[in-house]
């Protein structure tokens, strides 16, 4: 009686190998130019807000130290997600090898993966507008957005505004780099401070190039020279205006809302952005499963985001 050939199990499991992380690798996250990456400690975070650290307090050589009262105004909490998937290879595939359209799937699975991964961070440029749902900062006992003009000063029951409500232009370029001179701390305390990167869709390719790289002065037609060349660096992030889901604030959430959105930030160790992930996309493989007549692939990822301060951003939807 005739009988199948032997499946080649280690050679299934390196096609399957090599075709999710295949996709995986096609794809790059742009959230690391923005986001500190830190090993989660827990499955649950609070990243807290501080006030009262003051300083420096002029004396004399055999003057006393003045005491600083540090103090928690606020806060946010965040909960990794967790993602599972699972692909079962029929026996049949495995023999003879008929891999062509399992490794495509693959492949997208992959990819998936990894645009998950940078969608989780760019949703809190999405949800930058709004406080419900979960979204904004909590400081003094009030949740407002992360991009707001009345961003809650620490406890002084002062506010500081950090939107834009309009188009990007070399108009509003300059409006924004002002707000940064006239940022301060949680106790009211100036802080001025340089931007040093501007966050864009690829609508806005064009108005950047000409606003941070073009010589000459893009709002007029003679050889005046432009001021803003090289102000900043710029990063372009195709999936800030693709609504992937996730994206709560419903009066901007399509493309052509999305679109217009731009965000100047200070340098990313002035910023309180982190991104924390206990398990980085793995693929394991189910040996025992093959009983039921299939090996099973199981792909896992946990994963969280969160902006834990207002302080060194500047924000517009582009739109009044």
């Amino acid at each position: 009686m005739a009988t199948l050939p032997a499946q080649n199990t280690n050679k299934v499991d390196q096609l399957v190998t090599e075709a999710f992380f295949g996709g995986y690798f096609r794809y790059e996250p742009q959230f690391p130019k923005i986001f500190k990456v830190i090993p989660p400690k827990q499955f649950n975070a609070k990243f807290s807000i501080w006030a009262g650290i003051g300083g420096p307090t002029a004396t004399t050589t055999a003057g006393t130290y003045t005491g600083h009262d540090i103090t928690e105004v606020g806060s946010i909490s965040v909960s990794q997600q967790a993602y599972k998937d699972e692909i079962s290879i029929p026996k049949g595939y495995a023999v003879f090898e008929h891999f062509g359209e399992i490794a495509e799937s693959l492949v997208q699975l992959g990819l998936n993966y990894q645009v998950e991964r940078d969608d989780v961070h760019a949703r809190i440029f999405k949800n930058a507008f709004i406080s419900t749902g979960g979204h904004g900062i909590t400081i003094g006992g009030t949740a407002t957005p992360l991009v707001s003009d009345t961003n809650r000063i620490g406890n002084t029951g002062l506010t500081f505004d950090n939107e834009l409500a309009t188009a990007l232009s070399t108009t509003q370029y300059g409006a924004a780099y002002q707000i940064f001179t006239r940022m301060v701390t949680h106790d009211n305390k100036s802080r001025p401070m340089m931007p040093a990167l501007l966050v864009h869709t690829p609508n806005l390719h064009e108005t950047v190039f000409q606003l941070l790289r073009s010589p000459g002065d893009p709002t007029t037609a003679n050889r005046a020279e432009n001021a803003w060349q090289g102000h900043v660096s710029s990063l372009e992030w195709p999936i800030l205006q693709v609504n992937n889901g996730g994206c709560d604030d419903t009066a901007n959430d399509t493309l052509a809302e999305l679109q217009d959105n731009w965000f100047l930030l200070a340098d990313k160790m002035l910023t309180r952005f982190y991104s924390m992930e206990s398990i980085a996309p793995k693929m394991t493989i189910i040996p025992s499963s093959e009983a039921t007549g299939a090996r099973l692939y199981q792909f896992d990822m946990q994963i969280a985001a969160v902006a834990a301060d207002w302080i060194g951003v500047v924000g517009s939807s582009g739109t009044a």
